[in-house]
């Protein structure tokens, strides 16, 4: 892959991308933070399970990947993971979490809140995105909060013009 700036020379090879994404995963890996991770499906559910396994140092651990449509196991995998010590998760990744209605995302900041508080467990929170969830917030789909919680960490795939922010 080769960026060009359409104003200038200055271009981006693929190692440079991929060198790039390793150090944003690397720091992904090292921290407790949420991760929004924004890409073309197919990738960003990938780079969401390397986050959520690495270091993993305990094999009894789950990692549960929950599609935003699926409303019933969205609700229940909340629901755990806002429990003391998350039930067993390690981790919850919310694929596609541009798709959360206006009480999905309510239930999400919820959860939210309540990994920062002392007392609770360490369970990790990862998004996938392939739309730009800033562009959500604008149009009053998405919630401000919400987003500025999610975005700690945000991974994006750079190069793809449609997912700019």
């Amino acid at each position: 892959m080769n960026l060009t700036n359409t104003g200038g020379s200055s271009s981006i090879d693929e190692t440079s991308l991929t060198r790039s994404l390793s150090l944003d995963m690397t720091l992904a890996t090292q921290t407790s933070l949420p991760v929004l991770i924004t890409a073309p499906p197919e990738f960003a559910l990938a780079v969401a399970m390397q986050i959520a396994t690495a270091n993993r140092t305990d094999r009894s651990e789950a990692v549960a990947v929950v599609d935003a449509v699926d409303d019933g196991l969205l609700r229940s995998t909340l629901r755990r993971a806002a429990s003391p010590a998350c039930d067993g998760l390690r981790a919850v990744v919310i694929h596609d979490v541009h798709e959360l209605n206006h009480a999905q995302q309510s239930a999400l900041m919820s959860l939210v809140a309540s990994l920062g508080r002392p007392g609770t467990g360490r369970c990790r929170l990862i998004s996938t995105t392939s739309v730009s969830l800033f562009a959500r917030v604008r149009e009053t789909s998405f919630d401000a909060d919400l987003f500025y919680a999610l975005n700690k960490i945000h991974i994006k795939m750079d190069g793809l013009s449609d997912l700019a922010d």
